[in-house]
């Protein structure tokens, strides 16, 4: 039961994600297209690159929620403090391991030289939207008796 609850919050964490993306795009500080980036580094039709991205970004943040719960249940010691940081930690190792799948997917069609262009104000949201998603996955899981191991 544990797990369904790990996958419905890692969806709702990678909403949070989304929204917090979604916004700073809006609001025209920086161009953060996560979703479509990630679907041009799967080779697809042009134009076709939304429906892929959304699918691995989905499938990410289901899956680190059920590593937060993993991790949580033997590294956090049932203190807040843990827990936030495990969070913060598991949201940039989503963000790392992504990119580094997506990355190997497109070897061939330099996803390296894109990301360097992008600039480092859109890293650094993708960091911030990163951390979020973790810290969303702490906070449902400490919020809540899911899982005592992991709660505050």
């Amino acid at each position: 039961m544990e797990t369904l609850y790990a996958l419905l919050f890692g969806l709702i964490a990678t909403a949070v994600m989304t929204i917090l993306l979604y916004g700073v795009a809006q609001s025209g500080v920086s161009s953060v297209a996560s979703v479509k980036a990630i679907g041009s580094a799967i080779p697809t039709p042009s134009g076709g690159s939304l429906v892929p991205g959304a699918l691995v970004y989905i499938a990410a943040g289901l899956l680190f929620g059920v590593v937060y719960l993993a991790l949580g249940r033997n590294f956090a010691y049932l203190e807040i403090q843990p827990l936030l940081g495990l969070g913060a930690l598991v949201g940039i190792a989503r963000g790392l391991a992504v990119s580094i799948v997506l990355g190997l997917m497109a070897f061939n069609q330099g996803p390296l030289a894109h990301a360097i262009g992008s600039g480092f104000w859109v890293g650094l949201w993708h960091v911030a939207g990163s951390v979020a998603y973790g810290l969303t996955l702490s906070i449902l899981f400490g919020a809540t008796t899911v899982d005592f191991a992991v709660s505050f």
